[in-house]
């Protein structure tokens, strides 16, 4: 793998410490005093919290099934759905690591770890161009920010982080 591919994974993973908590409901509330059989028996957002635990101990599997319980709960989690992916990553699963970057895209069109972690799966998938889709779209919300918004600082670390994986890609490829 080059090495700007590893660099940039290494940013993506590097990403989740500033990842939000997510807010997926976890208490109850209700006066029932039998669980109804199809509710989850663990609670999401302590999921969630091991989830990441794991992901920075680098135990992927443990932090991919504690995503996906969260996921089960919250299917439209996009931050849960990009972290599963970054499991799939250290797991070197970069088809899973796709599917989950696209389901958080899917609930967040502007969640920029994701679709930097998107472009990144993309390149190791051997699918440049459309790589080069999502460098795309990362730069024209660069352009948009113009420096001025609260994920300035991301976007543009998306950009050059992308940009490089896809030249070392092209680079490497004869």
């Amino acid at each position: 793998m080059p090495s700007s591919i590893r660099l940039a994974t290494a940013g993506v993973m590097m990403s989740l410490i500033a990842a939000p908590l997510v807010a997926a409901g976890g208490g109850g509330g209700g006066a029932s005093s039998m669980p109804s059989e199809s509710a989850p028996q663990y609670d999401p957002v302590a999921e969630y919290q091991k989830g990441v635990a794991a992901l920075q101990a680098s135990k992927f599997g443990d932090a991919r099934r504690a995503f996906d319980r969260v996921l089960a709960v919250a299917p439209k989690d996009a931050n849960s759905a990009y972290m599963a992916g970054l499991a799939s990553d250290g797991l070197a699963k970069p088809k899973d690591a796709r599917k989950y970057y696209e389901k958080a895209l899917r609930s967040d069109k502007a969640h920029v770890e994701a679709r930097h972690a998107l472009a990144i799966a993309l390149v190791k998938l051997g699918e440049p161009a459309k790589a080069q889709t999502e460098l795309d779209t990362l730069k024209t919300a660069a352009a948009t920010c113009a420096g001025a918004c609260a994920s300035a600082a991301k976007l543009d670390a998306a950009v050059r982080a992308v940009s490089a994986a896809i030249a070392g890609q092209q680079a490497a490829t004869p």
